[in-house]
C-alpha cells in the first residue's frame, strides 16, 4: 500500500485559533515554555441530545488540537491548509522571584534566624503578660509565699508533694499550662489555683479580682468540660 505524497488540505471554511496555552492552574510548580496549539473553531452549533440531555455535536475537528513548537510553524500550517486563522497573543510571563536566592543573600530578613528570633519575643512578651491582677498568699512551713504570676504557680506546683497530688492539683496545673500557652485566660489559671490552695489549706489571702465577662466563663466552663 502506498500513501500519498502530499497530504489532502481541507476542505471548506475553517477557522482556526493558534495560542500559546498557560500553565495549569491545578499548579504551582515552575512550568517550562509551553508550545503553540492550533484549534479548529466550531463549524455547526452544538445540540442537546434527546435521549440523555447531554450537549453533543457532530463537528468532529473541535476535538482535534495541533501542537507547534514555534508561531511560524502554526501560521504555516494554517496557511498551507488555507485556514482562516486568527494569532492570540499571550500576556508577559512575570519573573517569579527567587526566594531561595533571596533568602541566602539576606538571611536576616526572612530566613529561620529571624523567625526563631520572632517566636522567641512573642513567648517573652506572651510570659510578660501572665500576671495576676491580684496576688494569691500561700503558707507552707511558718514560710508566706506571694504567688504573683502564673509562672509563680507553676514554680509552686512543681514543689508540690507528689503523694498529696489528686485531681485539683491536676486541675490547677493544667490551667495554668494553658494559660501559658494561651489557650486559657490568666484570670482562669487564677482562679484553678486559688481554689487549689484552698482545699489543700495552704491559701491564707486572695484579693477578689475583677469579675469574669459572660463570654469568658462560657469559656471556662467549655475548658472544664
Amino acid at each position: 500500500m502506498k500513501f500519498p505524497a502530499k497530504r489532502p488540505s481541507l476542505s471548506g471554511q475553517i477557522s482556526a485559533r493558534i495560542f500559546r496555552p498557560g500553565r495549569s492552574v491545578m499548579t504551582s510548580a515552575r512550568v517550562g515554555p509551553q508550545p503553540w496549539r492550533l484549534v479548529f473553531e466550531r463549524r455547526t452549533p452544538p445540540f442537546i441530545v434527546p435521549l440523555m440531555g447531554y450537549t453533543g455535536g457532530d463537528d468532529t475537528l473541535t476535538q482535534v488540537t495541533l501542537d507547534f513548537p514555534t508561531r511560524e510553524a502554526a501560521i504555516a500550517f494554517a496557511e498551507r491548509q488555507s485556514l482562516d486563522y486568527a494569532v492570540l497573543n499571550t500576556p508577559p510571563e512575570r519573573p517569579r522571584p527567587n526566594v531561595r536566592s533571596f533568602l541566602r543573600e539576606t538571611p536576616g530578613s526572612i530566613g529561620a534566624p529571624d523567625r526563631k528570633r520572632s517566636k522567641r519575643k512573642h513567648r517573652e512578651v506572651r510570659m510578660a503578660t501572665l500576671t495576676f491582677l491580684a496576688p494569691v498568699q500561700i503558707g507552707t512551713n511558718g514560710a508566706v509565699h506571694e504567688i504573683g504570676s502564673v509562672q509563680d504557680a507553676m514554680t509552686f506546683l512543681k514543689q508540690w508533694p507528689r503523694g498529696r497530688r489528686g485531681p485539683v492539683f491536676t486541675c490547677a496545673e493544667r490551667s495554668c499550662n494553658a494559660a501559658i500557652a494561651g489557650q486559657m485566660s490568666v484570670e482562669q489559671a487564677r482562679q484553678a489555683f486559688v481554689s487549689f490552695a484552698r482545699i489543700a489549706g495552704v491559701l491564707i489571702g486572695a484579693e477578689p479580682s475583677a469579675p469574669l465577662p459572660k463570654v469568658a466563663l462560657k469559656q471556662s466552663r467549655q475548658n472544664a468540660l
